[in-house]
């Protein structure tokens, strides 16, 4: 998630505070289109973009990179 974040500053302009809360909306519609039952897998996904997964970069899953 942190590639999208860099994608995000650098192709769109934005501030990595404004990246990441672009990501949590895009979250967010997400989980608004998928039925309920999804959304904890959504929510995994994109618990890295918000910092939630502690690891080194190098051991987080990137459900991008799959």
């Amino acid at each position: 998630m942190q590639e999208l974040i860099q994608q995000l500053q650098e192709k769109a302009g934005l501030s990595a505070e404004q990246a990441t809360k672009t990501i949590e909306v895009v979250k967010d519609f997400v989980k608004s289109k998928v039925p309920p039952f999804i959304g904890e897998t959504v929510d995994k996904w994109f618990a890295s973009a918000g910092g939630a997964n502690q690891q080194a970069p190098e051991q987080q899953d990137d459900f991008l990179d799959n």
